[in-house]
């Protein structure tokens, strides 16, 4: 990972090797290309961020992530691979890793199981951040059902 020098935005997709739901998921093929590519096609086409990474503990994914032209972190701690930690854990560490003279001002997080978000929309989420620094942004759909009702 290259963190020679200061970027204003960063994405970091934090995707774990060890899936038991559908083992391999986040590089697995859909439409022939991996999961993972459609997030990264997306940041790419957003043109905003200096810097996209990829953080797992899995080599298998980061290969996949290399050769999508994105940065790469190996998570070495179990703790942060674990089948009930939160993606904002790994996100961090993986911040940590980079000097804080030149950590990016923004980072989103990622999550590259949510293939079909748009360039344009984290353009727009980006955007918001501009406009009000200190603001969290986060994407979220309107449900009309509960969704701990029995049907």
């Amino acid at each position: 990972m290259d963190t020679s020098t200061k970027n204003k935005c960063c994405a970091v997709i934090p995707a774990r090797g060890g899936s038991k739901g559908v083992p391999g998921k986040n590089i697995k093929l859909l439409n022939g290309k991996p999961l993972l590519q459609y997030t990264v096609d997306s940041l790419i086409e957003a043109g905003c961020f200096d810097k996209i990474i990829v953080t797992s503990d899995s080599h298998e994914i980061l290969s996949v992530a290399s050769n999508l032209g994105v940065e790469t972190h190996l998570r070495i701690e179990p703790e942060e691979s674990n089948d009930v930690v939160m993606p904002d854990i790994p996100t961090i560490s993986c911040l940590e890793s980079i000097p804080l003279e030149v950590r990016p001002e923004f980072t989103f997080m990622l999550q590259c199981t949510s293939p079909l978000v748009k360039a344009e929309t984290y353009r727009n989420a980006y955007k918001a951040l501009l406009e009000s620094p200190g603001a969290t942004v986060f994407a979220a759909h309107e449900a009309h059902v509960f969704l701990w009702q029995k049907s």
